[in-house]
């Protein structure tokens, strides 16, 4: 069987509502409802948002991993779903969980193009699986949630990753949009971060100091690498893990927002927007 790139998306015109499993209602720390959530999708694949677009207008696509996606919320309470409330512009939630930066790229490239058009905006967010995935060989690994083929390799790749294969696909991102005349903006995406002694809920799911804290450094590590790159450019840059600086109040387990979190998040978004884009 010849390999294939892996396009990560929903499938089209879904309808189907999702419950949280048993295992994600007892990782998180009590704020995931148990309770089912709609979630229906476009012609396109992509999450809808509940409000009715306009071909005319300018378009947003929210880009990134589960943190994007929501599925495990309201469709009305998604944070993207509430930044289309907010503005006066198309906004599509192309969120798949366990979305690496990579497979992103890949969307980006070989999708986003039959939908937009000139004038429109990416918002991108950094994948947290990407710090994931670093502990599995990278972006270019055999681990079948993360590779960016199908079938994935029988073996290990030879590439020694590093959070410098993410500037480097940030790179890629920005000059390949350039050339679509599509505006790009690169977010930082939220993580829980808060005392070992304190949080009850990182000690009951890593057990561990020790473990905590190296997942917690290579999400520092990642984190820092799209900080130094936004340095070196004129793209517009987002950093909401800094201003949610990883309060365990906004989300219901290491990476994904609850209801107030999404709404904070939505907040934070649109006066971004309405400042540098609107």
């Amino acid at each position: 069987m010849a390999h294939q790139f892996r396009l990560k998306e929903h499938r089209r015109n879904r309808s189907e509502p999702i419950r949280p499993s048993e295992k994600l209602l007892r990782r998180s720390d009590g704020s995931l409802p148990n309770e089912e959530f709609a979630l229906d999708t476009d012609a396109n694949g992509f999450i809808q948002t509940g409000i009715e677009q306009n071909p005319a207008r300018r378009s947003i696509y929210f880009v990134g991993d589960s943190f994007v996606e929501s599925s495990l919320s309201h469709p009305q309470d998604r944070f993207v779903a509430q930044v289309a409330r907010n503005c006066n512009v198309n906004v599509f939630n192309t969120g798949y969980s366990g979305t690496t930066l990579l497979q992103a790229v890949l969307m980006l490239l070989g999708k986003l193009p039959t939908v937009s058009k000139r004038g429109d905006v990416v918002f991108l967010f950094v994948p947290q699986s990407d710090a994931n995935a670093a502990a599995s060989g990278g972006y270019w690994t055999n681990n079948p949630t993360y590779t960016p083929i199908k079938p994935a390799l029988d073996f290990p790749p030879t590439h020694q990753a590093t959070f410098t294969d993410t500037q480097l696909l940030l790179r890629t991102v920005e000059v390949f949009l350039i050339g679509l005349e599509i505006e790009l903006i690169i977010a930082t995406a939220p993580y829980r971060k808060i005392d070992w002694v304190q949080d009850n809920w990182i000690r009951r799911n890593y057990l561990r100091e020790e473990k905590y804290k190296s997942h917690l450094n290579l999400r520092v590590e990642l984190t820092n690498a799209v900080r130094e790159y936004v340095r070196s450019t004129q793209t517009k840059f987002f950093d909401l893990e800094k201003l949610i600086s990883g309060d365990p109040s906004l989300m219901y387990d290491e990476l994904h927002l609850n209801f107030s979190g999404q709404t904070k998040a939505a907040n934070l978004i649109t006066s971004f927007l309405e400042q540098e884009i609107l």
